[in-house]
């Protein structure tokens, strides 16, 4: 029957005899738990990468770490098994090989599940010199003494844990070593027979635990758009095109033009290091030298409730410029643990859009030409199968060229007046190209 501690049972005894005689000098063994990634926030059923190292004070000239022990536990709203959890890296190559079977000696070297808890964790190395060929044939301990182990910290253990899906989220959950189970030995002394002589050590630290930041909430994905003014605007739309060119008809009032645009983040985001979402979260550049860009005058927002997508708008200073590719930036983190915009999004950006304001450029390559008047007439015959523009999407970002919602004859007429700089256009928009390219 297994104790609840190595040092009580008869096996430990004979390999690891204490000599409570001897005048050695103080040693002092640490263990500490903590994570390689720094950041310890993760989604239910998640995996977290820990290492728990070992560090042995080298007072005394002594030769190393010879055995050691600690139990696990997990603290927490919801009771998550350890052993379960706990994933432990056991490839060879690791200087503490030499403490768990056949190497050395260990009653599970990665621990015995009792409750929730892993106790027993650790081993001892062969110091008794046992050979499993010679009698009494005891299969291990059976290797080499590795000396100097911990001097400098050793990583004792490492692996991944992944707390369940079914945890209660928005909580922390503290990874730590059982106060009152750490227990070492040193090697004090090479008896050149293959035997070495082993101390207790005379104090033990559990240092570091590691707390693990349950968050059910997303980080912010990269932002899209959707055509504010549409019907059903606040339902978003997926736009097809890589960046969006506005192909519909400018007026020489200057007041026909896109100057509202809706984004939508799949969690609710705020301005980065702030509680609140503000003007100042974004940030409208012209790439093309035209002109001053205009300003974010106005961010309306509201959480999907059902689906946690948060819609935000922006009404701008003034319509975008003609003939420039505009950069609308959010400088955005989630409200929920302070997460940035992670995800590869629009054209491999993470964080922001290009629009542009072409009249005419129904293909969206950047220049008005014949392909723009083909597409109409696909689109209004029923034929057209692009992909961008997308033919079976949202028609009014694309073909609603009049403003006025849809796609009919109407909407070609006014194409015509843009191509030849008729009716309403300011100039004839044939072979007009952006500025410049996409940045």
């Amino acid at each position: 029957m297994k104790t609840s501690a190595f040092h009580k049972s008869s096996l430990y005894a004979m390999l690891f005899t204490v000599c409570l005689g001897s005048f050695a000098a103080a040693q002092t063994f640490t263990v500490d738990i903590s994570t390689p990634e720094g950041d310890s926030n993760v989604s239910p059923g998640e995996a977290l990468m820990f290492e728990i190292t070992g560090t042995l004070s080298a007072d005394g000239g002594n030769l190393g770490l010879a055995f050691f022990a600690f139990d696990l536990e997990l603290d927490g709203p919801t009771p998550v098994a350890l052993s379960t959890a706990m994933v432990f890296d056991t490839e060879d190559g690791t200087v503490v090989d030499s403490f768990s079977k056949p190497e050395g000696y260990s009653i599970d070297f990665t621990g015995t599940p009792v409750g929730d808890d892993l106790i027993q964790l650790g081993g001892g190395q062969n110091t008794i010199g046992n050979d499993p060929l010679q009698d009494p044939m005891v299969d291990f301990p059976d290797g080499m003494v590795a000396e100097n182990v911990a001097h400098t910290t050793e990583v004792l253990f490492s692996g991944t844990i992944t707390l369940p899906e079914d945890v209660t989220g928005d909580a922390t959950y503290t990874l730590r070593i059982k106060p009152g189970s750490l227990f070492a030995n040193y090697i004090d002394a090479d008896n050149g027979d293959g035997t070495y002589d082993v101390e207790q050590v005379s104090s033990t630290i559990i240092g570091g635990e590691l707390g693990i930041v349950v968050q059910t909430c997303l980080a912010p994905a990269s932002v899209e758009l959707v055509y504010a003014g549409a019907p059903g605007a606040d339902s978003p739309v997926t736009f097809p095109c890589p960046g969006y060119i506005d192909p519909r008809r400018e007026t020489a009032a200057g007041t026909a033009g896109l100057d509202t645009v809706t984004l939508v983040f799949n969690a609710e985001v705020v301005d980065a290091g702030s509680a609140s979402l503000t003007e100042a979260a974004f940030t409208v550049v012209e790439n093309c030298g035209g002109g001053a860009a205009p300003t974010v005058a106005i961010v309306d927002s509201t959480v999907d409730e059902s689906t946690g997508r948060h819609v935000v708008t922006l009404q701008l200073s003034s319509i975008l410029t003609l003939q420039e590719w505009t950069t609308i930036q959010a400088d955005v983190e989630s409200l929920c643990g302070g997460v940035a915009i992670t995800n590869t999004g629009d054209a491999g950006d993470t964080d922001r859009l290009d629009l542009a304001f072409l009249p005419g450029d129904i293909s969206q390559n950047g220049r008005v030409d014949a392909l723009d008047l083909l597409r109409m007439r696909q689109k209004l015959g029923g034929t057209c199968t692009s992909a961008c523009p997308s033919c079976n999407g949202d028609d009014d970002p694309y073909f609603d060229i009049a403003r006025n919602g849809g796609a009919t004859a109407f909407d070609l007429l006014v194409w015509r007046q843009t191509w030849f700089g008729t009716g309403q256009s300011t100039q004839a928009w044939q072979g007009v190209q952006t500025a410049c390219s996409r940045p």
